[in-house]
């Protein structure tokens, strides 16, 4: 057993104290890894949570989001317009990024993120996201608020950039012929 529990209300209210410090992803940063270090933890305290993906909470300095990727499932390539520290708390995630420039859409690099791994993405970074083997959770600190801000996604083929919408997003979701 952990010295402290992990504590969802207490971790929404590290994250909303770490968004308005003096350095936010930095502090963001260092509690989602202090946080993710113990995922047996998180595993054991965490409510259960039906939905793939659920906003826990908003305001106008941070967005925090519970996510669960499926196996074979794609997400569509998007941005976010503001910085995100993403923890993975169980299973594994593989990004890929893509730069969408000079009208060439094309991939750059990609990420493998494993339970107890922490990533930062800036906001202009566009990316798409699928666990591996089997279903990954994780918490994101998104130093903004998400809900309101102008995002894009894009096609997976060429690329190309339409407005971020439920809809848009639902459309564009992919299960991966591979699996």
């Amino acid at each position: 057993m952990s010295v402290k529990d992990f504590n969802l209300e207490q971790f929404i209210a590290d994250a909303r104290q770490a968004a308005v410090s003096e350095n936010p992803i930095l502090s963001a940063e260092s509690l989602m890894k202090a946080t993710v270090a113990d995922c047996e933890n998180i595993i054991a305290n965490m409510p259960v949570i039906e939905e793939c993906e659920r906003m826990l909470f908003e305001d106008d300095t941070v967005s925090i989001w519970y996510c669960r990727f499926e196996p074979g499932t794609v997400v569509p390539a998007h941005d976010h317009q503001m910085h995100v520290v993403v923890g993975v708390y169980q299973g594994a995630e593989e990004h890929a990024f893509f730069d969408n420039s000079n009208g060439e859409y094309k991939e750059i690099k990609s990420l493998s993120l494993g339970a107890t791994e922490v990533a930062k993405l800036s906001p202009n970074q566009i990316h798409t996201v699928t666990a591996t083997n089997t279903a990954s959770q994780a918490l994101h600190i998104y130093l903004g608020k998400l809900s309101t801000v102008e995002r894009s996604l894009f096609t997976f083929d060429s690329g190309k950039e339409i407005p971020f919408s439920v809809e848009n997003y639902e459309k564009l979701a992919q299960v991966n012929s591979l699996t």
